[in-house]
C-alpha cells in the first residue's frame, strides 16, 4: 500500500503535514518548522507495517513515490526537490524567459 504525504505552508518556517490514503487521513495532520521535518516525522508517525510506499506532495507538485523506511534519511534532499520544482513552475506560470531545469 503507499500513502500520500500532503505538506501545505501555513506561514514562513511553519508546514502542516497530512498524511493520507485514499483522501482519508491516517496519522493526525502536524505543524513543523520546514518541508524536511515534515516528511521526517510523517514517515516515522505511520505505523510500522501499515504501508510501505509514500509520495510527497507540495505546492501542487509530486516528489515521485519512495520506500516509506528510506525518507527518514532522504527528506532533505526531497524538500529541497520539491521547493525547486515548485519556484520553476511559478517561474514558468509567471512567463518567466529565465525559467531553469531542476
Amino acid at each position: 500500500m503507499f500513502l500520500t504525504l500532503q505538506i501545505d505552508k501555513v506561514q514562513p518556517g511553519l508546514y502542516r503535514g497530512a498524511v493520507m490514503k485514499s483522501g482519508g487521513e491516517v496519522t493526525e495532520p502536524v505543524l513543523h518548522p520546514s518541508i524536511a521535518d515534515c516528511i521526517r516525522l510523517s514517515a516515522l508517525d505511520v505505523p510500522t507495517g501499515f504501508a510501505s510506499f509514500m509520495e510527497i506532495h507540495y505546492g501542487g507538485m509530486s516528489s515521485g513515490t519512495y520506500l516509506l523506511a528510506d525518507l527518514p534519511d532522504k527528506a532533505e534532499h526531497i524538500a529541497s526537490h520539491l521547493v525547486v520544482l515548485v519556484a520553476t513552475m511559478h517561474e514558468i506560470e509567471n512567463g518567466s524567459e529565465h525559467a531553469k531545469s531542476p
